[in-house]
């Protein structure tokens, strides 16, 4: 199965997200927003300038999954994509 980057898999989300709330306008449900604004901040973390609540919605990710024993105690998200832009993802 290809591959494709991270970078490459959050610009299309956001192309996608952007389209859809462009074509349902107002009825554009609230997934949509939350969705947009998570690979937006994950897209500020990626390319060295995120705003303090990319930092803060990261870190809460980070706790939540941490505290589920899904990522491991010394995983750290923000150091993660910041030293691998370039990690592949599975093709959607």
């Amino acid at each position: 199965m290809p591959r494709k980057p991270i970078h490459t898999y959050i610009e299309n989300e956001i192309n996608r997200l952007s389209q859809r709330i462009i074509d349902k306008g107002p009825a554009a449900d609230e997934v949509s927003y939350v969705q947009l604004g998570f690979h937006l901040a994950l897209q500020r973390v990626m390319r060295g300038n995120p705003q303090p609540s990319d930092i803060g919605l990261l870190n809460t990710i980070e706790g939540t999954f941490k505290e589920m024993k899904i990522l491991t105690p010394s995983m750290d998200i923000l150091a993660y994509f910041n030293d691998n832009p370039e990690h592949p993802l599975p093709e959607a």
